[in-house]
């Protein structure tokens, strides 16, 4: 089995469109997310025009058989676990 591995997408679905293209390609079986499909604030973006964060959860929840949020996922969902 190869297993395919993505994370700090960052709410850049243009780029997460091109890394799903290229796992397929290379013939992954299985997709893993290791987080941070959310973003950075505005100031830190430089990609304005293909932020979204709805399409790259989407994509990550109809493609990835595994997923772990990232710092910046649970700081989104206002969930941090305390220690």
């Amino acid at each position: 089995m190869k297993l395919g591995i993505l994370s700090d997408i960052h709410e850049d679905f243009h780029s997460l469109k091109k890394a799903l293209e290229q796992l397929e390609k290379k013939g992954c079986d299985e997709l893993a997310c290791l987080g941070d499909i959310a973003g950075y604030s505005r100031p830190y973006f430089d990609y304005q025009d293909t932020r979204s964060a709805q399409q790259c959860w989407e994509s990550i929840k109809n493609n990835c058989k595994y997923i772990v949020p990232g710092n910046h996922d649970l700081f989104a969902a206002k969930s941090i676990p305390k220690s």
